[in-house]
This record gives structure tokens, sequence and C-alpha cells, in this order.
């Protein structure tokens, strides 16, 4: 028998909607990475939803198992599976308007045009089809986590989660300052990766220099930072001492990546995403909403109200307010950032907003 995604294509999935009664939309398969992708990706295919056409986002099914991750998104999709074959050309496969699949981007985009001959054929074939096949959906971001860590949106997300608006930290100053902080040792990593040299300088080894160790003090935050600049700087001059003649060549590097839109103060939207989502913005994030959520409750409290009315205020108040990692998952806040942006234009090639279906 075999597999579904050997016989399951665009055109196919065209046919089957033509099959339909005219009165139903057409449906278009999207394929995504994992379950948490369904919600984030259907949130934004809502928006080019119509009487004509309507997205079934999932995961790519095999027979009765669910299986996961990139790799397997684009196996599913036949986009990988003749690159040993194909090693230089664009391998277009199933896709087509009524089958997509949407990927993070991790290191595919920034790299694409970068990769040494050291990289393995898999790997630079994998980029450019992410890059060049307009069926395939990327975040352009590191991942799905980067974006929900937009700094415009950090204020609604705590906001929404205490009820109480002080805006007690200029998140855009703080993810700014923070990537100044670590971009050019990003550089060096993200360069380490292009010359297939990564086992010198790992994303593990590189992500663990660039965390949050410590919950910050709010009313401090600059000692957060003077600490991970420690660190990153530490490192850096070891590099530098190992590797003089990199240090030049990666300067450069950074000027050629600026013009996919990475540069000192957005390093944060490209470096891994769990990374930045779980030891950076949570880390800010859990005793900053923390405070807010005491001082509501102070002022409930310092209220001239009867204290029944008070206890049973604070009550309340505790049944309303939500719990910021979950609030975060689902932040949808980040419509103003230009990668979000880039992912709407690269749908919109596909299907124009003029077009009747």
């Amino acid at each position: 028998m075999s597999d579904l995604k050997d016989n399951l294509n665009s055109d196919y999935l065209g046919a089957g909607n033509t099959l339909q009664s005219k009165l139903k939309p057409k449906k278009v398969t999207v394929y995504v990475e994992s379950e948490e992708d369904i919600a984030f990706w259907g949130n934004i295919f809502d928006k080019y939803v119509t009487k004509n056409r309507i997205f079934d986002i999932q995961l790519p099914s095999h027979e009765t198992t669910l299986e996961r991750g990139k790799s397997k998104v684009l196996e599913y999709c036949n986009t990988v599976d003749d690159m040993e074959n194909n090693p230089t050309d664009l391998v277009t496969g199933a896709l087509g308007e009524n089958l997509l699949c949407c990927v993070d981007s991790d290191y595919d985009y920034l790299l694409y045009g970068f990769h040494s001959k050291k990289n393995t054929a898999y790997k630079i074939q994998t980029s450019k089809n992410i890059n060049e096949n307009k069926y395939i959906l990327q975040t352009y971001a590191y991942s799905i986590e980067n974006l929900k860590c937009f700094s415009k949106s950090l204020h609604t997300v705590c906001r929404n989660t205490t009820l109480n608006d002080d805006r007690k930290v200029d998140f855009e100053d703080f993810m700014q300052n923070y990537s100044n902080i670590i971009y050019e040792l990003f550089l060096w990593n993200l360069y380490f990766y292009s010359k297939g040299e990564e086992a010198d300088f790992s994303l593990e080894e590189f992500c663990s220099k660039i965390k949050i160790l410590q919950s910050p003090e709010i009313n401090n935050l600059l000692a957060t930072l003077q600490d991970i600049k420690l660190v990153v700087n530490t490192t850096l001059t070891d590099f530098q001492t190992k590797y003089p003649t990199y240090i030049h060549k990666i300067k450069a590097f950074g000027k050629k990546l600026e013009k996919k839109s990475l540069n000192e103060n957005n390093a944060y939207l490209f470096v891994q995403g769990h990374t930045i989502f779980d030891n950076v913005v949570l880390m800010l994030l859990k005793p900053l909403c923390q405070t807010l959520k005491h001082e509501h409750q102070a002022q409930i409290r310092a209220s001239k109200k009867h204290q029944k009315d008070i206890n049973n205020e604070l009550i309340h108040y505790e049944k309303k307010v939500g719990k910021i990692e979950t609030m975060l998952k689902a932040n949808t806040e980040f419509k103003d950032c230009p990668q979000f942006i880039q992912i709407q234009q690269d749908i919109e090639k596909i299907y124009p907003k003029n077009a009747s279906i």
C-alpha cells in the first residue's frame, strides 16, 4: 500500500473540490508542525476565508497517526523526498493552491544563500524549497514563539492577564537593549552555521549565553541586562581570540543579513523562539504580573467598602485574572510586526485580495 503522501497533492484535492456542490466553499488543506501551530496559522488564514474558500489547518496524518515537526510536514508535502536525486533543483512536489504547508523559519530564512559546501545537500535544499516555493509559508522570525513575544504586544498581554494597565516596563526599550547586547554573538552563531561548523558554536551553547537566569527585579532591569552583557562579552572575547580571521568576515556577514531585516535592534525575533519565550520574556513577565496583581489587590483592600464586599471583590478578581504563560501563548497582538506582514504578503500572492475565490 502506498503512503498517503505519495497520492495526496493539490490537484487531487482540487479535483475533490469540483465534485462537491457549487454552493459549498472550496477547502484548502494546510499542514502545520504542531497542535499549537493550528491556532496560530488558523488565526492568520481566517482573514482569507471567503464565501467560496475555507482553510482546513491540520497536522500531516498517516493513517491514524498524527505526526509532527518541520521535516515531517515537508515530507508529507513531497517537498524533500527527492532531494538526494535532485540536490540543486527546486522540488515543488504536491503543493499548490489546494495544499499548503506552514513552517517555522528557524535559520532557513536568514541563512538561505549563505550555506557553504560543508553543509549537507539536504539542509541546503530544504532552505531553497522553503524560500522559493510559494506554497510553503514560513514565519520569517525564528518561530511562532518570537512573534508572540513581539515587544509592542507585551503590555497588552500583561494588561489582559492582570487587569492592571500600569506601564511599569517599557517592553520595546527592554527588548531593543537586549537585542543590542546579544546581536554580535548571534552573528557568530549564524556564521558558524552558515559554514557548516555549528559543532564549534552550537545553537544550544549560544542560547545558554543569552538567557535570563534569575528572576529580575522589575525596578532594576538594567542589572539583568548587565548580567547578560557580561556573559556575552566574555564569550565574544573568547571567540575573537580563537578565531581572529573571522572578526571582519562576520561584520560583513551582518551587513548582508540586514537585507533580510536582521539588525541589532530586533535580534530577539530571529533567535531560537523557545529561549526567547521561556527564558527571556516569561522570566520578565512573571514577576511583573505578580507585582501588578498585588497592586490591584492592594487597591481593593484599601477601598472603604465593607470587609465582606472587599473579600468578595478579591475572590472575583482572582477568578478573572489569567495565567501569564497561557496569555502569552494565546497572544495575537503582533499584527504590526514586519515579519507577520511578510507572511500576509506571501498568502496574498497565492490568494489575491481582489480575486473572486
